[in-house]
Formats: structure tokens, sequence, C-alpha cells
């Protein structure tokens, strides 16, 4: 499994290009734009989701089962970035509220690392909701 995202492509053609994966309670999306540099205005290149279902199991600890749901979609998010030419420094990789609640955190967000190779930042209820409003402004705002 690829650790990192090659950044071997001249920056001219790689060096505006971000990814977002965000691992929610059900779903995992990824998110690939470009910014514009004459506008600054984001264009989608690629949104994939996938879903995961982490909540499916009510318990304080996230379940090997549902473990394996989500991690199961790293390998095609791995493929996305690659193909998308997207450094490992442009992308984040965020967990929300399934992440932040469960008592083995730790351990998932170490599945998640060495499967993806990108840090995990589990996000505080006031982060997410800032980012998510920050998201909403860029696409409404023309």
């Amino acid at each position: 499994m690829c650790t990192s995202v090659p950044t071997s492509l001249p920056t001219s053609l790689n060096n505006n290009i971000f990814a977002s994966i965000d691992m929610c309670t059900n779903i995992s999306n990824l998110l690939i734009v470009q910014i514009d540099p004459s506008t600054g205005h984001l264009l989608i290149l690629d949104h994939s989701k996938k879903y995961v279902l982490l909540g499916l199991d009510f318990t304080p600890t996230i379940s090997h089962a549902s473990t394996r749901r989500a991690t199961s979609v790293l390998p095609k998010f791995q493929d996305i970035l690659l193909s998308r030419h997207v450094p490992s420094d442009h992308s984040r990789f965020v967990a929300t509220l399934a992440i932040r609640e469960y008592a083995n955190k730790s351990q998932f967000i170490n599945s998640i690392h060495e499967i993806l190779g990108l840090h995990v930042d589990v996000l505080s209820g006031s982060d997410e909701a800032r980012l998510i409003y920050l998201g909403i402004l860029q696409f409404t705002i023309t």
C-alpha cells in the first residue's frame, strides 16, 4: 500500500491542487479541488463518497467490522489521490463526531495512518462547525 502521494510532477502542475478526506459517522468523503489563481475560487476536480456506517454499531468503541468498512474505502481514495497527483502536503484527513466520541479512536486513527499515510485530525465540535461554514461560503459567494 502506498504511504504517500508522489510529488514528482513539476510544481506548476500540482501546487494548487488540494484534497480533503472527511470521515463522518456514516459517509467518508474525498474532495479534490484546484484553486484558480486568478480568482481564488475552487474548482472541484473529483468528489467521491463511500458509505462506511461507523455509527451502525452502538457501542463505546469502534467495532472491528466498522473499522474494516471504514478502512476498505481508503485504497480507492489513495488511487484517486495518486491519479490526480495530489501532493501529500496538500492533503488533509479529518474525522468528526464519529471518531471523536469513541474510546478506541487512537487505534482507529493509527489504522488509517498505516493504510493512507496521512495524519488524521480529529476535529472538535467548534472546529467542525467552522470548517463547514467556511466550505459553504466558498461555494455560495460569487
